[in-house]
């Protein structure tokens, strides 16, 4: 019937301003993919990688 849909968010990022990383974590191994800000050097985390 699909009353609950996985939404789609498409998101796009400044090229000139951000660039892809894959942040992990030495304790657990978990994996963040996200984009890190040139400028100021903050990371914005767009998804867990799993596996």
């Amino acid at each position: 019937m699909g009353l609950f849909k996985k939404k789609i968010v498409k998101k796009t990022y400044e090229r000139e301003h951000m660039k892809p990383v894959i942040r992990a974590s030495i304790c657990n191994g978990e994996e963040v993919a996200g984009f890190k800000d040139i400028r100021t050097g903050k990371i914005e985390e767009i998804m867990l990688i799993r596996s």
